[in-house]
């Protein structure tokens, strides 16, 4: 998941470059912990996937939003040697960010089909990015203070948060793989 470190920077209110390492690898950790919360990529990707038809008329593709679809292929003859047969263009359409529909229905079989597509997003979410950043921010800020629960001194306390803000939660449930 690519985070622009300079709206952490800016966020951070930071100008140097002193911090420029540090902050890419907590980005680095925080995109791979969201990717591994919602349990999917974000980044725009190509992908070619073996998916199995249920003889009904939709495909759900595994990564979204769907930006286009290259090509879908039909699987003759046996797995050792299969024979891929492209299906013609107007055979099928995007219906929305994440599925496939088809004007007759996807033979029944597994594995049956390919799809190559393209999916993801160029540039996260805001939402999304912010909840990155403010996580970003928050590792960083607590970066020397590790292990310590609460602070004290004279009339200020701090008390130092490891998990998700529920607003985090929120974002981020929004974002989850729908498993069907």
């Amino acid at each position: 998941m690519t985070i622009n470190i300079a709206k952490v920077k800016s966020y951070l209110e930071i100008t140097a470059s002193d911090f420029d390492t540090l902050l890419t690898d907590l980005a680095a950790s925080v995109g791979a912990f969201i990717e591994g919360y919602c349990g999917r990529k974000f980044d725009a990707d190509d992908y070619v996937e073996v998916y199995s038809g249920d003889g009904g008329r939709f495909l759900y593709l595994k990564n979204y939003p769907i930006s286009a679809v290259t090509k879908i292929e039909y699987r003759n003859g046996p797995n050792s040697n299969p024979n891929w047969q492209e299906l013609s263009a107007d055979d099928y359409y995007l219906i929305d960010s994440r599925s496939i529909a088809k004007d007759s229905k996807f033979i029944e079989g597994f594995n049956n089909y390919r799809v190559t597509y393209s999916a993801g997003y160029e540039e996260l979410p805001a939402e999304l990015l912010q909840v990155a950043i403010e996580m970003i921010a928050k590792k960083f800020n607590g970066r020397k203070s590790d292990g310590i629960s609460d602070e004290s001194a004279e009339s200020a306390s701090i008390t130092w948060s490891r998990s998700l803000t529920e607003e985090q939660k929120i974002v981020l449930k929004r974002f989850k793989k729908v498993l069907l």
